[in-house]
């Protein structure tokens, strides 16, 4: 079973979101300066068709400035910041099951400003943000997997810098409740995995998800693996 992206976060794939973001930090190359004029009369040109920009999930340009008496403009979101958190990823396996770990990590505020504010899913995130116990600026996750196809291995993790223990697991669970599809009817229950006290929160119907969530000081590690899988991943954590 693997970690079900439709829900535990906002439908992102991380290259998409780096091709679409890349170029929204560029600084534009300003126009070349016009030719002064001269004493003939100058040819009209013919305007150029102004290019169609494709929609992206790359927030839209906001313009620096008003003309006066309008209203004023709206601040444009911030840009997306990978590798945003270096602590988070070296908190996390390099290896496991003798493959590589990919990880990537962005703030959780960046991944709200891609979702529609009205949404299940911002909602759980804001108030996962509200109950966390840390800044919800300084607030990061992780997004990792190892192996390749159909055997690819997904799993989360979440910082709360100056977070509780136990308020970082209270807000994870009740954001992985909500991640199951069904968060008044998910069950939660704790197991021993090893040495480690696994948090195990299972969604409803016939094939319900099963979510495990570990904590451990200000970083919480979410994922659908379960037996010998999650052994060895709760196993490689540093």
């Amino acid at each position: 079973m693997k970690l079900p992206r439709m829900r535990l976060a906002p439908v992102i794939v991380l290259p998409v979101l780096l091709a679409a973001c890349g170029g929204s930090g560029a600084t534009p190359t300003p126009p070349a300066p016009s030719p002064a004029v001269t004493p003939s009369p100058a040819p009209i040109a013919t305007p150029s068709p102004v290019p169609t920009i494709a929609p992206s999930l790359a927030p839209a340009v906001t313009p620096s400035a008003t003309v006066p008496g309008s209203p004023a403009a709206l601040p444009s979101a911030s840009p997306i910041v990978f590798h945003a958190d270096p602590e988070l990823e070296a908190q996390l396996p390099v290896l496991v099951e003798g493959q590589a770990v990919r990880v990537e990590t962005v703030p959780v505020s960046s991944l709200l400003q891609l979702m529609d504010p009205t949404s299940t899913d911002a909602h759980a995130l804001r108030r996962f943000l509200s109950e966390i116990g840390s800044d919800p600026a300084a607030v990061t996750t992780a997004f990792a997997s190892y192996g390749s196809g159909e055997d690819t291995v997904d799993f989360r993790a979440y910082r709360a810098p100056g977070s509780r223990p136990d308020h970082l697991l209270a807000a994870t669970v009740y954001l992985m409740r909500t991640a199951t599809g069904d968060a008044a009817g998910a069950t939660v229950a704790t197991t021993q995995v090893g040495n480690r006290t696994v948090t195990t929160v299972t969604g409803t119907g016939q094939d319900p998800v099963v979510i495990s969530v570990f904590v451990e000081g200000e970083i919480a590690v979410v994922t659908t693996e379960t037996d010998l899988r999650l052994t060895a991943l709760l196993d490689a954590l540093p």
